[in-house]
């Protein structure tokens, strides 16, 4: 794009204290419009060449990108490059529109912002940043110890993987009583029993001694409900300053999956072992309660159905921004042979070697003179050998069986891996994704046959439906955590999809775990009866790297195309 501003910028101002209070009722494009748009729109006008972007078309991809939950690389970068210019916040590596208040934060106290490239690494840590930003908000709560702490936590929540999360900030107890009352009077005036039922309950809630208290909330609320109850007794009391609440991802103001209470006066005062034990503790609930659906073996046998196949070519999918699209990097538009994708696989295997004990044993022999030879043991000028052992990483191979995938294609890819293990002579992890994902199972291949191996992957039980990359991250990170506590060799992760499905917005990730670092993909290998082509298929790929780009992760080395 080539975008010009008539007139000059402001400094806008899209969050304060007690400045944003969404109504529920009101139209999801109003509501981007009045609080993201407008406030950086007055008195400029922008143009991408001739042509005027009027807050109506920003509103419109704003709310596509927001509410799909999914990047849209292309659109993203495009929006990006919008603010960047109509703002003084650097948004080249963030997510559109949901780090908005973070940024602001950090650009009001002058802090960097966070991120996990090595070459310009900047990460917000408990010591350093949060305990002194706490205990600053604790001695001065008003407007300035406020934007100090939400600018610190929302780089230390950036740069690990937190859900949608709302934190809210509570000085003290009474404040917490005051709003447990809030909350009360909010559910009465409903007038349902149920929701005075669940106040009560709520009601119960300890916080004195507490450093947080945390509710999971159900998603697609209803105004009615419970959980809108919740928010609107924040929103009430936000006013008063008796209570801040810190929307690290702007999706969270209206619609988050876990309301996080922080306890000031306890947190003030807790080691900083205390306090990530108890941030550990909400990451996960947020993460996993949401994210990981994992289904056990038995309970696929007896499922009649779970979601049916989706249709990537819908009129939703093809919708198009009159913004220009950009060219992505080039991946080759031919396939690789099986043969080639499976010298490649077996190259890139080769290359990790580990101390940490795995199934794939590695043996070296080296001369050396510390060991008599075995021929000539009384020789000293002979060397002797030493053997070495060593382990190459197992490996999990992970299959997109969505319902975009024929029986075909996966059965091809399977061929294919039976041969990789045969070769190696190692047994392999298989698990079986669609929005939700199966066990690792573990396919014997030690002194069996193709055909025997063959038979037994096709027993194992599979999923059916859409598609959900977290599914699979989810799990390689929750086995690799497993396996570095008990000592185990970390995994090589192969994921064999069409990539349709995009990176959600509300993710984040970290160059050293085991999801990103330690994880290839495959594309499956169209067939007659499949949904789509190689061609397809390339662009998916290309949508997905991108995406992950843009989230920090180059993954255009990890596809082996």
């Amino acid at each position: 794009m080539k975008l010009t501003v008539q007139g000059t910028p402001s400094n806008p101002q899209f969050y304060s204290w007690g400045s944003v209070q969404p109504d529920r009722n009101q139209p999801y494009d109003e509501l981007i419009k009045q609080h993201y748009i407008e406030p950086m729109m007055q008195n400029v006008k922008i143009f991408d060449g001739s042509q005027e972007i009027t807050s109506d078309e920003l509103s419109n991809a704003i709310q596509d990108l927001w509410f799909n939950d999914k990047v849209d690389p292309n659109l993203d970068q495009e929006l990006r490059e919008i603010y960047n210019k109509l703002t003084p916040f650097n948004f080249n590596d963030t997510n559109l529109i949901d780090d908005l208040y973070g940024l602001q934060a950090l650009n009001v106290n002058q802090l960097p912002h966070p991120s996990n490239d090595k070459k310009q690494m900047v990460i917000y840590t408990i010591e350093d940043d949060i305990i002194p930003s706490t205990n600053n908000l604790y001695s001065k709560w008003g407007h300035g110890a406020m934007s100090l702490f939400f600018a610190s936590l929302y780089g230390f929540t950036k740069t690990r993987n937190y859900g949608n999360v709302l934190f809210v900030a509570i000085n003290s107890d009474s404040e917490w009583q005051l709003y447990k009352e809030t909350v009360t009077q909010q559910a009465q005036a409903l007038g349902d029993p149920q929701l005075i039922a669940k106040a009560s309950q709520f009601a119960t809630f300890p916080f004195a001694g507490q450093i947080s208290q945390s509710v999971i909330l159900q998603e697609n609320m209803a105004t009615n409900s419970f959980e809108h109850c919740l928010l609107q007794a924040i929103h009430e009391l936000e006013p008063t300053q008796k209570l801040f609440p810190c929307p690290t991802n702007i999706k969270a103001q209206i619609m988050p999956a876990m309301i996080v209470y922080l306890n000031i006066s306890e947190l003030q005062g807790a080691n900083p072992v205390e306090i990530s034990n108890d941030l550990k503790q909400i990451q996960q609930a947020s993460i996993l309660s949401k994210s990981l659906k994992m289904i056990t073996s038995q309970r696929l046998r007896t499922a009649q159905s779970i979601v049916p196949k989706q249709n990537h070519h819908s009129q939703a999918n093809n919708k198009k921004s009159h913004i220009v699209r950009r060219q992505n990097r080039k991946i080759s538009s031919k396939p690789l042979s099986a043969k080639r994708q499976l010298e490649w696989i077996i190259k890139t295997v080769k290359k990790y070697l580990t101390n940490r004990q795995s199934q794939n044993v590695y043996k070296t022999q080296t001369k050396t003179f510390m060991r008599p030879n075995r021929r000539n043991p009384f020789d000293p000028n002979l060397m002797g050998s030493s053997t070495k052992t060593s382990y190459r990483p197992d490996i999990h191979i992970f299959f997109d069986t969505s319902g975009s995938i024929t029986e075909d294609n996966y059965k091809a890819a399977a061929i294919n891996i039976i041969k990789l293990a045969l070769k190696m002579n190692v047994d392999i992890y298989v698990s079986f994704f669609s929005h939700v994902i199966t066990k690792p199972v573990k396919l014997h291949v030690k002194g069996r046959t193709a055909k025997q191996i063959f038979n037994e992957f096709i027993r194992l039980p599979k999923v059916g439906g859409g598609t959900d990359f977290n599914q699979f991250w989810d799990q390689i990170n929750l086995v690799d955590a497993h396996n570095r506590k008990s000592g185990k060799s970390y995994r090589l992760n192969f994921v064999i999809t069409d990539f349709c499905d995009r990176v959600p917005r509300s993710r984040v990730f970290t160059q050293e775990e085991a999801a990103v670092k330690n994880t290839f993909y495959l594309p499956i290998m169209p067939t007659s009866n499949s949904w789509d082509t190689y061609d397809d298929i390339v662009e998916y790929a290309k949508e997905f790297a991108q995406a992950m780009y843009q989230k920090g992760i180059d993954i255009y080395p990890k596809l082996i195309m």
